[in-house]
């Protein structure tokens, strides 16, 4: 075994940090880029295609229980895409205008396919009362059912 391939092999091996292991070590910029994140519900996600070319598509993302959750349909290409090649990189959508007023944000790491019907339950009761998840009208208003 090569050095780079022993080297390659031993970081595949090694656990990746969750948000929630990132945001007890770095308080600070983790809270800046939750705001962020959490300023507007759509984002720009990359994924690789099976032939390693990128794909960037819409999502929407949030924060739950020291987790960052990638919202998707389970068919979709980006779903699939993940499943194939867990690598990401989800960058923050800057708002409108030309302005970046509190600067831009990408969070790259590697996708965990969530299938246990118990934490899915308990993300979707959370997502329920999130005010991020309330539906709005152009403008931001929120929409009324009635």
């Amino acid at each position: 075994m090569t050095n780079t391939a022993h080297e390659a092999r031993r970081t595949q091996d090694k656990k990746a940090a969750g948000w929630s292991e990132f945001a007890a070590a770095e308080p600070a910029l983790a809270e800046w880029a939750e705001r962020r994140f959490g300023a507007y519900p759509h984002h720009v996600l990359a994924t690789l295609r099976a032939d390693g070319s990128p794909r960037l598509t819409g999502l929407e993302a949030d924060f739950r229980g020291g987790e960052l959750w990638l919202g998707m349909m389970p068919g979709s290409r980006k779903a699939r895409d993940l499943r194939r090649d867990p690598r990401f990189s989800l960058y923050a959508n800057p708002g409108g205008g030309s302005d970046v007023v509190d600067g831009d944000v990408r969070i790259a790491g590697r996708a965990v396919e969530v299938t246990d019907a118990e934490v899915l339950a308990r993300y979707w009761r959370a997502a329920a009362h999130h005010p991020a998840r309330q539906r709005r009208r152009p403008g931001g208003r929120p929409a009324t059912d009635s």
